[in-house]
């Protein structure tokens, strides 16, 4: 497809998209139904992460989330080989399975927490990330008080948050940091 002109590409992917909607079982089918069933499913993968930690691998005592929120502060610039988010290496890192291609999952914030911490105390890093999120929402709301424009700013600083249960912490803190700067 590389070599391949813009205009034909988007001509290509017409062709592609007109025989797969002619087609409607297609969608239907188990082939291309279990895959999107197990990438929207967040209990299965959480459950991976239950079944990898602490039976075949330690906890690590937030070893990993300390360097995901560390490198969510550092430009890459200045840390070339930090973390990505995207979830690849996050979803070998806590469940064991490396994923294929350009397939991409993640363990969302609740897998990380068990991985990380275990069931007690993972949830109470929940609790704590949920009042971080929460102290940083209300000292927007404040801010927006005494500039009412920065109330248009919300949804650039907020909307990555929406679906954070599907990212990782560092996909959380990330968005916050870097759309905050944005709009400093």
């Amino acid at each position: 497809i590389s070599s391949i002109s813009n205009q034909n590409k988007v001509l290509y992917l017409g062709e592609l998209l007109f025989k797969e909607a002619s087609n409607s079982l297609t969608y239907f089918s188990s082939e291309k139904f279990f895959g999107f069933y197990i990438r929207a499913n967040q209990g299965f993968i959480v459950a991976k992460v239950i079944n990898y930690i602490p039976q075949k691998k330690e906890l690590d005592n937030g070893k990993y989330l300390g360097q995901a929120i560390f490198s969510s502060l550092i430009p890459r610039i200045l840390w070339p080989d930090k973390p990505k988010a995207g979830g690849k290496f996050t979803f070998e890192y806590f469940t064991g399975e490396p994923l294929v291609g350009y397939t991409s999952m993640n363990v969302s914030p609740v897998g990380e927490a068990y991985g990380s911490f275990g069931p007690v105390a993972g949830v109470l890093y929940l609790a704590i990330l949920a009042l971080i999120i929460r102290g940083i929402y209300f000292w927007f709301i404040s801010l927006s008080k005494i500039v009412p424009f920065l109330i248009f700013w919300f949804p650039v600083i907020f909307y990555q948050l929406t679906y954070s249960m599907e990212t990782d912490s560092l996909q959380i803190f990330n968005s916050l940091f870097k759309s905050g700067i944005f709009v400093f």
